[in-house]
């Protein structure tokens, strides 16, 4: 769990996804970003895409947006996405 983020995935109509992951991959609205352990603290809006989150063994959740925000901060990372597609 210390090489972890504590990822969140939540919309207006609950909760989506939470658990662990040791990366994200994230459509930022002025490109694609990947989140890792340790990250500066950081709040940023998310375009259409897909979510890509990265298990410890070698397993990947994808979750396809139309658009979100995102704020990491502490190794714990909340999506807010309208909803998932």
């Amino acid at each position: 769990m210390a090489n972890d983020l504590l990822v969140n995935i939540v919309s207006p109509s609950g909760s989506i996804f939470s658990g662990t992951a040791s990366a994200v991959i994230a459509p930022g609205s002025i490109g694609e970003m990947t989140l890792l352990p340790k990250h500066a603290p950081l709040l940023s809006s998310l375009a259409q895409g897909k979510i890509t989150l990265m298990g410890t063994n070698n397993t990947q959740s994808v979750f396809e947006i139309n658009s979100g925000f995102l704020e990491i901060s502490n190794d714990q990372l909340t999506i807010l996405v309208e909803d998932v597609i």
